[in-house]
């Protein structure tokens, strides 16, 4: 007799800091991350994938947020495509 018991593995954590852009930092455990981000989380939520691709820096993988997104924006990592 087999038992599967699942599993569970923590979401990596999404760090925002002003060094002095706006900047998203996530280990590098975490690389098949990739930063996306909604002006608005009104259903059904329009998520987009941040534009540029991460760098890495002292075990983080760190992407500026250089765009415009006005004066609200909300992030997450995702594995998906938006």
């Amino acid at each position: 007799q087999t038992c599967a018991l699942p599993i569970w593995v923590p979401s990596p954590v999404l760090t925002l800091t002003r060094t002095p852009a706006l900047t998203l930092k996530w280990p590098t455990n975490a690389s098949a991350y990739h930063v996306q981000y909604a002006t608005n989380l009104a259903l059904p939520t329009d998520w987009q994938r941040l534009s540029g691709n991460p760098t890495t820096n002292a075990g983080n993988l760190q992407q500026p947020v250089g765009q415009s997104l006005g004066s609200r924006a909300f992030f997450r990592l995702s594995t998906a495509l938006p």
